[in-house]
C-alpha cells in the first residue's frame, strides 16, 4: 500500500484474502497461521491509516474451495467433506462465492465498511462444537 495509496486519490477499496487458521488453530497449518494472523492485524491497521484517505481495507476469510493448489493438500477432500457436513449452510464455498463478496467489499454498498475480515464461509466460522450424529 506503500505504492498503492498514492495512486488511490479519490479513495478506494483493497481486499485482501485470509483463512481461519490466523484465528484457530487448523491442523497442519502451522506457521501459516501465524501469517495470516499477522496479515488481519495489518489489516486493521492500514484500515486507520488509510481512512482518512478514503481507502478501505478488508479482508475476506474463505472456506475450502477446490482449487489446483488446493489439490496438493493431503487429505484436501476430507476437509471439504467436513466443511460442508458442518457449516450451518452445508455447502462449500466457491470462488464465485468469494468473487462476489469482494465485488460488494469494492462497491459503493460498502463504503462504510473497512478493517474487518468477512467471513465467506457458509457459517462454519461461527461452529464450536458441531451436531454429533
Amino acid at each position: 500500500m506503500q505504492y498503492a495509496a498514492p495512486h488511490m486519490k479519490n479513495g478506494g477499496s483493497v481486499i485482501t484474502l485470509t483463512y481461519l487458521g490466523g484465528q484457530r488453530v487448523c491442523a497442519n497449518y502451522k506457521v501459516m497461521g501465524v501469517a495470516k494472523a499477522a496479515l488481519e492485524a495489518y489489516v486493521r491497521e492500514l484500515a486507520f491509516e488509510l481512512g482518512p484517505k478514503a481507502i478501505r481495507v478488508n479482508a475476506i476469510s474463505a472456506g475450502p474451495i477446490k482449487t489446483l493448489a488446493a489439490s496438493g493438500i493431503t487429505g484436501f477432500d476430507y476437509i471439504l467433506e467436513y466443511h460442508k457436513s458442518v457449516s450451518p449452510l452445508r455447502e462449500n464455498v466457491t470462488t464465485t462465492d468469494v468473487a462476489e463478496a469482494a465485488a460488494f467489499l469494492s462497491g459503493d454498498k460498502a463504503k462504510m465498511i473497512t478493517g474487518q475480515t468477512l467471513f465467506v464461509d457458509a457459517g462454519y466460522s461461527i461452529v464450536g462444537v458441531p451436531q454429533l450424529g
